[in-house]
């Protein structure tokens, strides 16, 4: 039998809590779950929006901003056991989130060009000309 992904509930931040329809939903969980996770969003949920502003920043775009702070949110709900109360909250999230942009911004450079030779601009075809008008001088001097 296959099991499907049913949406339990959209919290404040827009993610999608899901439970597998053959387990326990989430409100069934042992209170040590239900505990930290309430702590979770008691805590780091006021921190949105701030979050969100210096998404802004980062990425200038909108959706890229929310989905740099979804992302932040989850991996911050992950990593809760190990964040140490009593200790900046504020500060832990937002070096995740610094860490996460630098992430995304480092494997988008390592991509490489998906679009149509239409699209590129004027600057990006210089650097390319340049270089293969320079390796191909040099292979046939070479010959």
């Amino acid at each position: 039998m296959l099991a499907t992904l049913e949406p339990v509930m959209v919290d404040e931040i827009g993610l999608n809590w899901l439970a597998m329809n053959d387990h326990a939903p989430l409100d069934a969980q042992p209170d040590a779950d239900s505990s930290a996770r309430r702590e979770f969003e008691e805590q780091a949920i006021p921190f949105m929006d701030q979050l969100y502003a210096a998404a802004m920043r980062m990425t200038r775009n909108p959706s890229d901003a929310a989905d740099l702070v979804q992302e932040t949110f989850v991996k911050a709900f992950a990593s809760w056991s190990s964040f140490t109360q009593g200790t900046n909250l504020k500060a832990w999230l937002y070096r995740i989130l610094t860490n996460t942009y630098i992430n995304i911004y480092r494997k988008r450079q390592r991509e490489p060009y998906q679009g149509t030779i239409d699209e590129l601009e004027d600057w990006q075809l210089g650097g390319a000309e340049s270089t293969t008008a320079s390796h191909s001088r040099s292979a046939e001097a070479e010959a």
